[in-house]
C-alpha cells in the first residue's frame, strides 16, 4: 500500500478511536464535563509522533483540558493499543485547534459584510 494512503488511513483511525476513548473511557469529571472533540491527527514521517488537535465547546477550559490530556496520554496510548492494528502506538502530543476559531471568524465577517 502506498505510504501516503496508509498514513492518511492511520490518522483517520487514530482520530476516530481517540474520540471514542476520550468520550467513553475516560473520567469525564477530570474534564469538567466538557465535550472534547478530536478534529485532526497528524502523524510524522516515521509514525512515531501523533499531533492531536482538539476543540471544546467552552474555550475557557482549554488549558485545564490540555493539562489533563497530557497527564492521561499513557492511559490513552494503552487503550489505543487494544483498538488499532499498529505495531507501535505513536507518542501523543495534544494541541487546541485554533483553526476552527479562525474559520468561524471568517464566516462571521463574511456574513456581516454580505450585500443586501
Amino acid at each position: 500500500m502506498d505510504f501516503v494512503l496508509r498514513k492518511k488511513r492511520l490518522e483517520s483511525e487514530l482520530r476516530r478511536q481517540l474520540n471514542k476513548v476520550i468520550l467513553f473511557e475516560m473520567n469525564n469529571d477530570a474534564f469538567q464535563n466538557e465535550f472534547i472533540s478530536v478534529t485532526r491527527v497528524k502523524l510524522d514521517k516515521d509514525l512515531a509522533l501523533a499531533s492531536i488537535f482538539f476543540t471544546l465547546l467552552q474555550h475557557q477550559h482549554k488549558n485545564k483540558v490540555l493539562k489533563k490530556l497530557y497527564q492521561s496520554r499513557f492511559f490513552i496510548r494503552h487503550r489505543l493499543k487494544n483498538k488499532i492494528n499498529m505495531g507501535h502506538i505513536p507518542e501523543l502530543k495534544f494541541f487546541f485547534d485554533e483553526k476552527l476559531d479562525e474559520q468561524d471568524e471568517i464566516i462571521r465577517l463574511l456574513e456581516t459584510n454580505k450585500p443586501s
